[in-house]
């Protein structure tokens, strides 16, 4: 824990991390009904020779995945997030007892507040809280460059799914005009941001705001150790620090495999197209650019014909593509042969192609719990 005050320019403190500022979601929110298996993918698109790149195979899921996203499939059409409210609110929002000065009629908000203004106290800083699920706790709050700020008792952390999001909610709809929100980390002392808006002149035609959803899913692989959300708030006339001991929790991420029977299942090596996305919005790719993130190993001898399962740790998976190629270091190459391209309409089940030597690529999409997974994983067959 610290009692220091947190730098409010990022550029002008040596401790702030590289991370970038999270984006604000526009979709409201995963459908965690969605059902893949309703989209089509083979009649996207058709190989026709020559190298076939995992991005080529995640191309024609991630297509389909736009459009159904599109239509409603996976979740409906975007909705306004909570900086696209329409400024036509803020004259009935600033009536409705916000301490910001006057807007100007004249000027468009860049953030709008996502409930009515409220007023602040009259004595001391307001209160902040901290949501996840059925899980609140208010913060430590004091005044920014409070000489007797304290670090405070010790408190337990609040733990944070990865594919949750955190809503910060400032007491009474109080509303702040300019805010620094970060995740303090006591083992190198940096503040990473998670959303900052810069607003000096506390202008509310500029911003104004009162809850803040929060995407921490980049912190979950700082486990050993209890992490600070630091939230700097210029509200009214007042400038305060709120804090809270937060752990935010790893996920399990799917492994897939193709099963060939009931004691034998060969793992799969991911290409460097797979994304994870979480329930919250926040995608995750792959830290590679070739197609296959590793060297397969070597190659698991099956016979022509022979029914093969993919399994994706009990994820739901949806339509997926094969295709017939071999690798060359972390390269795949599209090689054609009968019965090399398959579409199963279910996704999943295969069959191995004709005797060689072959490495399979696997275009597929899975979904658990809101969170998605979408990309190309490879296997090496020897069907001779």
């Amino acid at each position: 824990m610290t009692g220091q005050r947190p730098s409010r320019h990022a550029e002008e403190d040596p401790r702030r991390g590289a991370l970038p500022v999270a984006e604000r979601r526009t979709d409201g929110g995963a459908d965690r009904g969605a059902q893949l298996e309703e989209l089509s993918v083979h009649a996207v698109i058709r190989p026709r020779g020559g190298r076939l790149g995992g991005s080529s195979v995640v191309a024609i899921l991630a297509l389909v995945a736009l459009l159904a996203a599109g239509f409603g499939v996976l979740g409906g059409r975007p909705q306004p997030s909570l900086p696209g409210i329409a400024a036509s609110l803020l004259p009935s929002l600033l009536a409705n007892g916000t301490n910001a000065p006057a807007a100007s009629p004249a000027r468009t908000p860049s953030v709008t507040p996502a409930s009515a203004c409220g007023a602040l106290p009259r004595d001391g800083p307001p209160g902040v809280m901290l949501t996840v699920g059925d899980h609140l706790m208010a913060g430590q709050v004091s005044a920014i460059d409070d000489p007797n700020a304290t670090p405070g008792p010790h408190r337990e952390p609040i733990e944070i799914p990865a594919d949750a999001t955190a809503d910060l909610r400032i007491a009474a709809g109080a509303c702040a005009t300019s805010w620094h929100i970060a995740v303090w980390s006591p083992s190198d002392g940096q503040l990473y941001p998670v959303d900052v808006v810069s607003n000096p002149d506390r202008d509310p035609a500029v911003a104004l705001q009162n809850e803040f959803s929060l995407v921490l899913a980049p912190f979950r692989t700082i486990i050993a150790e209890q992490l600070e959300l630091h939230a700097e708030l210029q509200v009214g006339d007042r400038d305060i620090l709120a804090r809270w001991p937060i752990r935010v929790l790893p996920f399990d991420r799917p492994q897939p495999r193709l099963r060939i029977s009931r004691n034998q299942v060969i793992p799969l090596v991911e290409g460097c197209d797979v994304v994870l996305t979480f329930g919250n919005g926040y995608e995750e790719p792959m830290a590679c650019s070739d197609d296959l993130s590793a060297e397969l190993p070597p190659a698991t001898r099956v016979a022509p014909g022979t029914e093969m399962s993919l399994d994706f740790d009990g994820w739901s998976i949806g339509d997926t593509i094969a295709y017939c190629g071999s690798s060359l270091e972390l390269a795949f190459v599209l090689r054609s042969a009968p019965g090399c391209e398959q579409h199963p309409p279910h996704g999943r089940f295969f069959h191995a192609p004709e005797a060689g030597d072959w490495t399979i690529a696997l275009g597929a999409c899975a979904i658990n719990a809101g969170n998605r997974i979408c990309g190309t994983w490879f296997v090496d067959l020897d069907t001779r």
